[in-house]
Parts: structure tokens; C-alpha cells; sequence
């Protein structure tokens, strides 16, 4: 089976979707599917993964302007010549509605990344271009994502979880107390981890207000923010306004955030529209309990064996949540190790990529 995965943006950013795109190139490929990567031209390459050498990646050149415009006819030929088993898209307004529509035979479906009601013009693009009419499948993230898109395109979507890399993002003893080292951060003082872009939705602000509550029985806390974006000085600035500018280190997007996950404690992600959560994945499969806002898809992705839901808005809540966990080393081990077991059963990239082979195999028979 020939399977191309059109994303512009592939090393431009180093998001979560990207990451997707790699992981489940690389899980195609591993279970013998011959994988084509078709992405935008950048100055300034983003690498996240590194991927199989047999995945082949085709750069689409484009302009400074019009760019979703004038890729369209190196999209329509590449696929005109390539004639794939299988094309699966994310967008439709970069080029790749005109392109499939050039293509009138090509087989393709979508993958849905992102919720209704936090993109809704995405969707409508979808529609306009009659897309997700014409989609041999459209898979959801989670059933969050699901419930949206089934209404809006009148038909239903599958529902195919994100993977995580077990064998990379585990518990490691050694790279915690290297990378505590490093951060000056003792061996037992508690250290709290956030990796996310920094947006007002991700809810970063609401664990800094929560903060002082936790300092007050833990003096030693420290809390990483891993991530960038426009939100950091407004970010910077409620940390300064409650001093806690000695417990919180801003440290910008991380190539690698597994040894911080391995380092910390708690993960917290107290985010509001999201399709899915890879952050909250891979903090378990590190043996992390996650601390996440009461909003879908955490109440389908975090249970009360291995992480606690919380009002996001509520800093009191938070804090509590934050010292009840600290306070029980035993139970935070116990929700650990059901965690890395929940997502080593449910949750692997090998589980996502026979799933989307099984959807594509149906299709052609």
C-alpha cells in the first residue's frame, strides 16, 4: 500500500499534530506501508523526530505570497503521477481541496486534529469544497472531536487515539537526577511540569495563581513552563505580581521534553479546547499523574486511577489538588505505574497505525 500524508506546516512547527504526522509515518512504515510525507518549503526547518529512511518526504515549493494558491498544481501533479493507494489530509484550505479536486480518483481521507467548536472555519472549508462529502473516511482524535464532526458533516467519523512512544518516554531514574542536577533542583524538592504552547486557552495562568497555596506547604516547589508563544509576558508578569519568580522557570519549546517529564513529580495541563492531549499521553507513559481542567477530552483520556480533573478556574481547587498528590508519595507511585500500564495497553502508536491500515484496507476491497 502506497500512503502519502499531506501537512504544509510539517517542519515548521513543533506541535502536536507534527509530532503525529511522524510517529504514525514511522508506525505505517514499521508495519510494511510504503509512506510519502508532502510539506511546504521552509527557510527556517523545524526537525521533531527523526523518521524510518525508507519514508519519503516531498518538499512542495511555494511563494512568499499566495502560497496555499500557488502550491495547488505541484500538489495536482504530484499526485497525478504518484497515484497513491491513499492520501490522508488535516486541512482544506492550503491547497489540498483544489489539489483532490484536480484529482478527481484519488482516494483520500481526513484526520480531524482539532474540536468544532474551537476551529469551526475549518470545518466549513471542509464543506465548501464538498471534502467531507467525498472522504473515503474521516477519523477523529477522540470521541470529544467525534460528537462535533459527526453532527456538522451529517456522517460518521472513526475514532483512532494518538500513540505514544513507550520505549522513549518511561520512567528513567538516571536522567532524572541528571536533569534535576543540572536545573539546580535537589533530588526530594517537588517539581511540578507544564509543556505547552503559551496561550491564554493552554491555562497556565490559572496553575500560577494556584502556586502561593502550594509554596505555603512547599517551599521548595518549583514549577517548569516548557513552551513559547505570545502569551509568555503576560505570563511573566502574573508570575511577578504573586513573587513567584524563585519557584517558576520559563524555559522556552523543548526538542526533547521527555527527561522533564522523567524529572518532575506532577504534570499539569489545565488547557481548554483541545482534540487531544500527547502531553498528557506521554506524562503517563512516564509514570507522571496528571493534574488536568475539567474539559473535554480530559474527562475520556485522564481517570481517577492515574490523575485528577480539576476547575481550571478555581486556583484553590488546583492547589489542593496539587498538595494532595505531593503529599502522598505512595498514591503518586500507585497512579504512576496505572497510567504507564493504561496507556502501554491502549495507547501505542503499533495499536494507531494497524487501525488506520484496517480503515484503508476496508476501503479497497
Amino acid at each position: 500500500m502506497r500512503v502519502a500524508l499531506i501537512h504544509p506546516f510539517l517542519f515548521r512547527y513543533a506541535r502536536g499534530i507534527e509530532r503525529f504526522t511522524f510517529n504514525l509515518s514511522n508506525a505505517l512504515s514499521a508495519r510494511g506501508v510504503e509512506v510519502h510525507l508532502l510539506t511546504w518549503q521552509w527557510q527556517d526547518k523545524v526537525q521533531i523526530d527523526l523518521l524510518r529512511e525508507c519514508i519519503q518526504v516531498h518538499v512542495m515549493p511555494t511563494s512568499r505570497y499566495y502560497a496555499a494558491q500557488a502550491v495547488i498544481p505541484f500538489y495536482a501533479w504530484h499526485l497525478a503521477r504518484q497515484k497513491y493507494d491513499w492520501v490522508w489530509i488535516y486541512f482544506a484550505g492550503y491547497g489540498e481541496a483544489q489539489a483532490l479536486t484536480l484529482s478527481r480518483h484519488q482516494r483520500f481521507g481526513i484526520v480531524l486534529h482539532y474540536p468544532l467548536a474551537q476551529v469551526p472555519h475549518r470545518y466549513r472549508e471542509f464543506q465548501k469544497y464538498g471534502l467531507a462529502r467525498r472522504a473515503a473516511q474521516i477519523v477523529s482524535v477522540t470521541q470529544y472531536v467525534a460528537q462535533g464532526a459527526d453532527v456538522f458533516f451529517g456522517r460518521q467519523s472513526a475514532v483512532i487515539y494518538y500513540g505514544v512512544e513507550t520505549e522513549r518516554f518511561k520512567p528513567d531514574p538516571r536522567r532524572r537526577q541528571t536533569l534535576r542536577k543540572s536545573l539546580q533542583i535537589e533530588a526530594d524538592a517537588p517539581l511540578l511540569v507544564t509543556a505547552a504552547a503559551l496561550e491564554e486557552r493552554k491555562g497556565v495562568q490559572w496553575i500560577l495563581r494556584a502556586l502561593p497555596q502550594v509554596i505555603a506547604k512547599y517551599p521548595s516547589v518549583t514549577y517548569l513552563v516548557l513552551g513559547d508563544g505570545e502569551y509568555l509576558d503576560a505570563l511573566k508578569t502574573i508570575a511577578a505580581e504573586l513573587n513567584l519568580t524563585q519557584h517558576v522557570r520559563f524555559l522556552g519549546a523543548q526538542s526533547d521534553i521527555t527527561p522533564f517529564y522523567q524529572a518532575a513529580d506532577l504534570s499539569l495541563i489545565l488547557a481548554r479546547g483541545e482534540a487531544s492531549s500527547l502531553a498528557a499521553l506521554e506524562s503517563l507513559a512516564c509514570q507522571l499523574p496528571v493534574i488536568a481542567s475539567q474539559q473535554p477530552p480530559f474527562d475520556e483520556l485522564i481517570r481517577a486511577e492515574y490523575g485528577i480533573l480539576v476547575d481550571e478556574q478555581a486556583p484553590a481547587q488546583v492547589g489542593s489538588a496539587i498538595i494532595s498528590l505531593l503529599d502522598s508519595p505512595d498514591v503518586r507511585q500507585r497512579m504512576g505505574a496505572t497510567g504507564r500500564r493504561h496507556i502501554i495497553e491502549n495507547f501505542s502508536w503499533n495499536r494507531a497505525a494497524q487501525k488506520y491500515i484496517e480503515l484503508m484496507e476496508r476501503e479497497r476491497r
